[in-house]
């Protein structure tokens, strides 16, 4: 009867440290779980800042498009690009400059 009660208590004290490496694995995947959330959401922030520029962009586009199609004066046409460019180099450079911040 003693040698059972060992031998339970050896079986006990298996399932026991076979628990405790079993809660180990569980934390570390909670932990490699947590930081690939993390890196997920900078990936979307980044990828929804990325949207807007490239939103903003196709919109001066269009507004070009459009000054070019109304045939306005060549003076008109002149001073509407050069202040459409000059907008989309300030976004370009803007975006390039946060680019190299990440």
């Amino acid at each position: 009867t003693l040698e059972r009660m060992e031998a339970a208590q050896r079986e006990l004290d298996e399932k026991v440290n076979a628990l405790q490496d079993f809660q180990l694995e569980c934390d570390e995947a909670q932990y490699r779980l947590e930081e690939a959330a993390q890196s997920f959401e900078e990936v979307r922030f980044i990828h929804r800042r990325h949207q807007r520029f490239i939103d903003h962009a196709i919109s001066q586009i269009k507004h070009c498009n459009k000054m070019l199609t109304k045939k306005p004066s060549k003076k008109e046409r002149r001073q509407e690009l050069a202040h459409q460019e000059l907008k989309l180099e300030r976004a370009i450079g803007g975006a390039n400059s946060r680019g190299r911040n990440q």
